[in-house]
């Protein structure tokens, strides 16, 4: 990994990616934000085995990843998505496991952040078949 590569830096670009503020990625992955403004000027390296590291290094791989190919709500709402199945056997979103600190593979949270993104466009589909059929029902009336 890159020495020059700061916490800044990457905060900055998952905040770019999907229009948030620091603090609100700090809620986010749950911490608070004094400890995000502290370790802004570090490396990534320096924290990439701490709490904060790690939960910014699983979201910025996901955010990377999906850049582009998908607007900032259809990231958003996947990460919040139930996904992922926990030790209990029920659904987790990508972001419930990255703030539980259990270590996945990126790649893994990449493809459940995938099927959250076809959950949420399925969904819209539908909201939008609805409001058409709504808004025709209505013209006949």
């Amino acid at each position: 990994m890159r020495d020059d590569v700061t916490v800044e830096i990457i905060v900055d670009k998952i905040c770019e990616s999907l229009g948030l503020k620091k603090i609100q990625l700090a809620r986010m992955i749950g911490i608070n934000e004094s400890t995000l403004s502290g370790n802004l000027k570090k490396p990534i390296q320096e924290i990439g085995g701490k709490k904060t590291g790690k939960r910014l290094l699983a979201l910025s791989y996901i955010v990377l990843k999906t850049e582009g190919a998908y607007s900032p709500t259809a990231i958003l709402e996947a990460l919040n998505e139930p996904t992922i199945s926990n030790i209990l056997g029920y659904k987790e979103s990508v972001l419930s496991a990255i703030k539980s600190g259990r270590q996945i593979d990126g790649q893994i949270y990449f493809e459940k952040t995938l099927e959250g993104i076809k959950s949420y466009e399925q969904k819209k589909i539908r909201a939008n078949q609805d409001l058409c059929n709504v808004v025709k029902f209505a013209m006949q009336a």
